[in-house]
């Protein structure tokens, strides 16, 4: 499954719970879906997220990483 259909698929608290936690993703506001799960997907934003964890859920994303 893409991340753009995970996307979809989220209710509406799902998307809000999203935005709240990431509020850099909609600023600006993305024009549909694809480009919030585009946003959310690059490079740069996932860097900002993974500063965010302390060491040990860095630890445990590492090692999901790692196990595919």
């Amino acid at each position: 499954m893409e991340f753009t259909e995970w996307i979809r698929g989220r209710t509406d608290e799902q998307l809000r719970a999203l935005v709240s936690a990431r509020p850099e993703l909609i600023t600006p506001v993305p024009a549909h879906l694809e480009g919030l799960a585009s946003r959310a997907g690059s490079p740069s934003a996932i860097g900002r997220v993974l500063d965010r964890l302390d060491r040990v859920t860095l630890a445990v994303v590492e090692t999901l990483a790692v196990q595919g």
